[in-house]
Order: structure tokens, then C-alpha cells, then sequence
């Protein structure tokens, strides 16, 4: 049994005024300005206890150096570990301030926001812990302009623009050496204890500059209404794991050193597609689109096996996925691939001999367009809302063989899953015409590497997913009159409906997919039964 205590307390004190003054109608200013300080505190405690009763509540004394032998016969020691003990205590101090300046009836818009943040767990220096962070923004109301009179069909119609900084504390690391406990030595029977991160003097926030300009608009009586944004992103002093000098005991440590760009763009539409005799359809659709580059030129491995591993790599996406350029088998059964020059090379040449030109970019491994389409019913006291969601342009590598050589004690037991592809092996000179998994005679790692790699199993991730359905009734004054209360309504709702549609030819959903030796199961269809009444 282990018990475990824990103590949780913080505080916070915030100091804020608010200012609201307007000037007929030329102009209206509303700002707020204040500052908080706050501490949060956390203390853990931890025990380990052999042989608890839990009738009465008592456990056994033991030696934990005393040896004991396990069912596969040798000899081990329980230990004594209770190293669970924790102690913490982060301290923030923040300047903060919005203000928004209007003029002339909202026709313009100017509006900006500051806030100043010292994090005790960041750098050693005020200069690094404290970092003041920023935005601001213009907004124009074009509807309000009168060359627009005469454009009837616009509702409204405004203009954005918005620019700033933000931060993010660097919690992966601390200016504090941290240090593991353990329990007891096998041969001291002593405490021991090692330093698993040293203290970082240089540490300081993950900063991302933004930009923004969208466009909201409604018209046709405000039957259809929107909103388009492009956007750009830039964020530098990342955390990145770096080469250290590793006689000081560690070969790597995280810095603020990495960069990065991504930029997109969102559309939003909302439709009244049908109001008629207490009948209303409404649609919202919306697709969004992102990419990003790591933009660091200190990642510039070249290498075949940091490549297909998925490092970072300059100038291309954080998920980019590379494969090798398949060839087929040779008369032995054995995996080829093609060079940068169509030549093949067989599964003999090691993987020294291949550069990155020698590779194929399949694409990401995340959706650069994804969205969703809703759509809502109502009538008389009923509303029904179906919602898809929907993921294109990414690509997943389909798992085929795993564990050779030992796969075949695993396929026969089941245990491995997508082990069907055994069957379609190589078996006998003749068979490379008509399959591609590598036999078992001889069997080579780079022949099955390169094809586990390849991207003959690189499959299209794109999907439409049935997310929601929801089914409601509000009971009318009639039936109301009837019952002994104020309002009432019910509702059910089933998520999680699974496929619609999928682009791939294994027919595999690409968000649930076996990796590694793991299945990611998928999310069970969920059913949701509502009574909200009152009285």
C-alpha cells in the first residue's frame, strides 16, 4: 500500500483601477491598469507500507535488505523508497494593463494591452525572469463610412489588425539544481541521491511575435455572416536540447535557443439557411490552415537515421515525415530501395552510405486543413444538431511487420495485432513478382527497416469524422400546466459516431492506428440522457 499526503495553499493579492470616460461622441476610452502578486505552494508526502490490512488497518514491519527469491527463482530485495517527498513553492509578481480607445461612434478602434511578469523559477537576473509582454490592435468600421450607403447588401463589415508579443515560462527545466532521492543501496543500505537537472542561470521566457489581419462581415439581412483571418507567427528562445561539455556530467541541456515560424488562415461562415413558420435551419462551416518551419540553422542534421527519427530539421515543418523510395524484393527475398539517382541499393549497403537526397518527403504528420460543419434544426419545442468534423492534406505510416525475427511467436499468439501481413512474406524465389513484406530465410535489419520505412506504407490521413448528434424537446406551456413545474427539457446526445469517410485504402482510421507496439484504441460511441427541470 502506499498513503500519500499532500498540503496545497497559495495566496494573491491584486491592486486594480478602471477607467471609463467618453467625450460625447468623438470619443470613448475604457482602461484597466493593476497588479497581482501570487504564491502557490505545494508539500507531498509519501509511504510505502507491506502487508496492509485493510480490515484493521495495520501493516508488517519488514527489512528491506533482507533477500527474497521471485517466482522466476533469483534473488532480489524489496528496498525502501518513500523518495516521493516533495516540496514546492513559485512566486509570480505581474503588471497589467487593457485600454481601448474609440472614436467617432466605433467607426475606429484603437486598443492595446501590456503586462509585465517576473517568474522566481526563471533565470537568475531580473532582466531574465521578468519580461514585459504586448499587444495592440486597430479596428475599422468600414459599414459606418458613408461611401458604404449605397452598398445595401452589406450588415456590417470591419477591418482588424493586430500585432504582439507573447511569453511562456519555462517549465521543462529551472535556475535551481534539482535532485532525485532514492531509496536504499543495495550494497549500503544507505540513501542515495543524483542530480537529474543543474541549475540554468541563462533561462528565460519562450517568446512568439503575432500578427493578424481578418475581416468580419454579415449580409443579406444578416442571413450569412463570417469572419476570414491571415495570420503569422514567430517564436524564438525556444527550449531546445543542445550538445553540452559532457564532462561536466551531462552531454546535453535545454537553452532558450531554438526558433521557429508557422502562419495560416481561418474562415468562419454562419448561415440562416431556412426561417419558415416556426421552422429554422442554421449551418456554420469553418476550415482552418497552418504550417510552421523550424527556422534555426543549427538544425541542419543530415543524416539518414536523425531524418527518418523526426528531429528537428531547418527549414521544414516540426512534423515532417520522410520514407524511403521503395524498390521492391531481390530474388532473396530481401527489401531494396532506390537512390537520389534511381539506382538501387540493396539491403547490404548500410545506412552510412545514404544522404537525405536519397529520401522522399511523404508530407506532415498533422493536418494543415481541418475544420468543422454543424448544422442545427429546431421546430415548435425540437432541436437537432449533427456536427462533422473533418482533417485533410497529412499523411501516417501504416504499421505492417514488427519484431523480426521474433515476430513469429507473436503472430501466432495474436499478441502483436497487425502481424496479418506475415502471411503475404516472401517464401520461395519466384514470390517478389507479386509481394513486397521481406521472408523470413536470411533475414536482413536493413531489408525490413527500409520497408517499415518506406513510403510504399505511407498512407493518406485525410478524414471526415461524424463527432456529434444531439436531440432535444423544451415541453410547451400545455403540457406544462400538467406538471408540477416551471420549465422542463430533455435531451440526448450520442458523440463519438465514428468514420464517414477515409482517404487511405487500408481503410484505417489515421487518428487511431497501432504504433509502435501499442494499439491507440479509438474513443467508444458515448450515449447522454438529460432531464433539466424547474420548479
Amino acid at each position: 500500500m502506499i498513503s500519500r499526503n499532500q498540503i496545497n495553499d497559495s495566496y494573491s493579492l491584486r491592486g486594480q483601477f478602471n477607467i471609463n470616460k467618453s467625450w460625447h461622441q468623438f470619443a470613448q476610452l475604457n482602461m484597466v491598469a493593476g497588479s497581482e502578486i501570487r504564491q502557490t505552494f505545494n508539500n507531498a508526502q509519501q509511504q510505502t507500507r507491506y502487508g496492509y490490512n485493510a480490515d484493521t488497518r495495520s501493516s508488517l514491519a519488514f527489512n528491506p535488505s533482507v533477500a527474497y527469491t521471485t517466482i522466476d527463482g533469483y534473488s532480489s530485495i524489496l528496498g525502501y523508497n518513500d523518495g516521493a517527498i516533495t516540496y514546492d513553492r513559485m512566486r509570480y509578481l505581474s503588471y497589467y494593463s487593457n485600454a481601448g480607445l474609440s472614436f467617432l461612434n466605433n467607426r475606429y478602434s484603437l486598443s492595446a494591452s501590456i503586462r509585465f511578469d517576473d517568474y522566481s523559477l526563471a533565470g537568475i537576473s531580473r532582466s531574465r525572469r521578468a519580461r514585459p509582454l504586448w499587444s495592440t490592435g486597430v479596428k475599422w468600421n468600414i459599414k459606418s463610412e458613408s461611401f458604404m450607403n449605397t452598398v445595401s447588401f452589406f450588415d456590417d463589415l470591419q477591418l482588424r489588425l493586430t500585432y504582439g508579443i507573447a511569453g511562456i515560462i519555462p517549465t521543462a527545466t529551472s535556475n535551481s539544481t534539482l535532485i532525485n532521492t532514492f531509496g536504499a543501496d543495495n550494497l549500503t543500505n544507505e540513501a542515495y541521491a543524483s542530480i537529474s537537472t543543474p541549475a540554468n542561470s541563462q533561462l528565460s521566457w519562450e517568446k512568439t511575435a503575432s500578427s493578424n489581419i481578418g475581416l468580419d462581415f454579415a449580409l443579406l439581412n444578416n442571413r450569412l455572416s463570417g469572419n476570414f483571418d491571415v495570420y503569422k507567427k514567430r517564436s524564438t528562445d525556444i527550449l531546445g536540447q543542445f550538445p553540452y561539455n559532457s564532462t561536466y556530467g551531462w552531454s546535453t541541456l535545454k537553452f532558450n535557443s531554438a526558433s521557429m515560424e508557422n502562419h495560416g488562415y481561418e474562415l468562419g461562415l454562419k448561415a440562416e439557411v431556412i426561417q419558415y413558420r416556426g421552422f429554422r435551419w442554421s449551418s456554420a462551416f469553418n476550415v482552418s490552415y497552418n504550417t510552421n518551419k523550424v527556422t534555426d540553422t543549427r538544425f541542419n542534421q543530415t543524416t539518414v537515421g536523425q531524418i527518418l527519427s523526426n528531429v528537428f530539421l531547418n527549414g521544414m515543418p516540426t512534423d515532417y515525415l520522410y520514407a524511403y523510395r521503395w524498390a521492391g524484393l531481390d530474388n532473396r527475398g530481401q527489401g531494396q530501395i532506390y537512390n537520389k539517382s534511381g539506382e538501387i541499393v540493396s539491403d547490404q549497403v548500410g545506412v552510412n552510405s545514404l544522404t537525405r537526397e536519397d529520401l522522399v518527403y511523404v508530407g506532415r504528420t498533422t493536418a494543415p486543413y481541418f475544420g468543422a460543419f454543424i448544422n442545427n434544426f429546431s421546430y415548435k419545442g425540437w432541436t437537432l444538431a449533427v456536427r462533422f468534423t473533418y482533417a485533410m492534406g497529412h499523411v501516417f505510416r501504416r504499421p505492417s511487420i514488427d519484431n523480426y525475427p521474433d515476430y513469429q511467436a507473436t503472430a501466432l499468439s495474436g499478441l502483436m495485432g497487425t502481424q496479418k501481413d506475415l502471411a503475404l512474406r516472401w517464401q520461395k524465389p519466384g514470390d517478389e513478382a507479386f509481394t513486397n513484406v521481406p521472408g523470413l530465410a536470411n533475414i536482413s535489419y536493413n531489408s525490413v527497416n527500409r520497408y517499415k520505412l518506406s513510403d510504399l506504407l505511407t498512407e493518406s490521413a485525410s478524414h471526415i469524422r461524424f463527432q456529434q448528434l444531439s436531440l432535444g424537446y423544451q415541453l410547451g406551456e400545455s403540457l406544462l400546466k400538467k406538471l408540477p413545474v416551471k420549465s422542463a427539457s430533455l435531451n440526448v446526445t450520442a458523440r463519438n459516431l465514428g468514420l464517414i469517410w477515409v482517404k487511405n485504402k487500408a481503410g484505417v482510421d489515421p487518428e487511431y492506428y497501432r504504433t509502435n507496439n501499442y494499439a491507440n484504441l479509438p474513443p467508444v460511441t458515448s450515449f447522454f440522457f438529460g432531464l433539466n427541470a424547474s420548479f
